[in-house]
């Protein structure tokens, strides 16, 4: 019996009563027994022992806990896909804070003071290298006639005029080409019916010389750009090396994949992911490497692909930080089916050498200061 006279089941005293003697490797089985208090070492079992000179302890406060002893080997839990439970914390603290950023964005009342307040940045821009020649930069996009889009807002966002960089760029209208004169102008391509975004893009890629071109950057529709956007994004790209290269997506976008998701702490990171949209920008090594597209009717699934390829020759990838773009105009998938697209994905990947997801969404180096 305990000192309350309730019956614990236990012998009647312990085999170590001396205090030297207690040692958790020497506590006998008696001592490791459940009582009420699912404590051991409890009173009645142990001498008191005297923490002042007027009270008394009546549990030792070395004594073990039970769940000590009921606890097994902690074990490494995997979610979905083979991805570790550190990657899935980590997306579900994007989701968070995405959750928080969307629900400021919805109290902004003007959609361009929700886009400064996202898409600002205090992170000083590198020097441009001095070159003998202006920098030739090549865009190549695709907007949807039908839907809204932020083609008209790209094409004078590129064709605004930078120092030292020359832009062309070719747009393909998928419906009724554009009125609009900035976007009009520079679309070179229109089909009536849709069709795969890399398809029509190697259809413009087919009579152009890519070797021409310092970068090729092939955007989206539904994406806007902050200020300077250009000359920013392609001077991070140089000054990290980044033979391929995406902005990070502000925190109010939609997004597929948290490593895309801007880390407002840092310049950029240097990864083994890459996404394929919304906008991506190969330099002349990668453009001569991957373009034009080998898989041109993959929707999905080439950004598994091309870590292997660019890792081969030593090249390097990353995501820019410090310049974000804003891609909260429509979700992903809107406008075709995403079960079928992400079925093709995977039997696309089941016989092409890639990254598994797991080791793709891989950081192998951030840079919060320039190099």
């Amino acid at each position: 019996m305990d000192v309350f006279g309730r019956c614990l089941g236990l012998p009647g005293g312990t085999r170590t009563p001396d205090p030297q003697l207690r040692r958790l490797v020497l506590y006998p089985v008696e001592l490791r027994a459940a009582g009420p208090a699912r404590l051991v070492g409890a009173a009645g079992f142990e001498l008191a022992t005297y923490w002042s000179q007027t009270s008394c302890a009546t549990r030792l406060r070395y004594a073990p806990n039970e769940r000590l002893y009921e606890a097994g080997p902690r074990r490494r839990k995997v979610g979905r896909r083979g991805i570790g439970i550190s990657a899935w914390t980590s997306l579900r603290v994007v989701k968070l804070l995405r959750r928080i950023a969307r629900g400021v964005l919805k109290r902004s009342p003007l959609r361009a003071l929700r886009r400064r307040l996202f898409l600002r940045s205090s992170a000083a821009v590198p020097a441009q290298t001095v070159r003998d020649a202006p920098q030739r930069v090549l865009v190549v996009g695709v907007y949807l006639a039908s839907r809204e889009h932020s083609a008209e807002h790209l094409a004078r966002a590129f064709a605004h005029v930078h120092a030292g960089i020359d832009v062309v760029q070719r747009w393909v209208a998928i419906g009724a080409a554009s009125t609009s004169a900035e976007l009009g102008s520079v679309t070179v391509l229109q089909v009536a019916s849709p069709a795969p975004k890399f398809v029509l893009v190697n259809r413009v890629l087919a009579d152009i010389d890519i070797g021409g071109f310092d970068y090729v950057l092939v955007v989206d529709d539904d994406i806007h750009l902050p200020r300077h956007f250009l000359p920013s994004f392609l001077a991070y790209q140089d000054a990290f090396d980044f033979a391929l290269a995406q902005p990070a997506r502000a925190w109010h976008s939609h997004f597929d994949h948290a490593i895309a998701m801007r880390r407002p702490w840092l310049l950029a990171r240097r990864t083994r992911f890459v996404e394929c949209g919304p906008l991506v920008s190969f330099r002349r090594d990668a453009a001569a490497l991957l373009l034009p597209f080998a898989h041109p009717q993959q929707l999905w699934g080439l950004d598994f692909v091309w870590p292997v390829a660019l890792e081969r020759r030593s090249l390097k990838m990353g995501i820019i930080d410090a310049v974000a773009v804003d891609h909260s105009l429509r979700p992903q998938a809107a406008a075709y089916d995403k079960s079928r697209h992400d079925a093709a994905m995977h039997r696309f990947l089941a016989g092409t050498p890639h990254l598994p997801m797991a080791e793709a969404f891989t950081v192998i180096d951030r840079y919060r200061s320039l190099p």
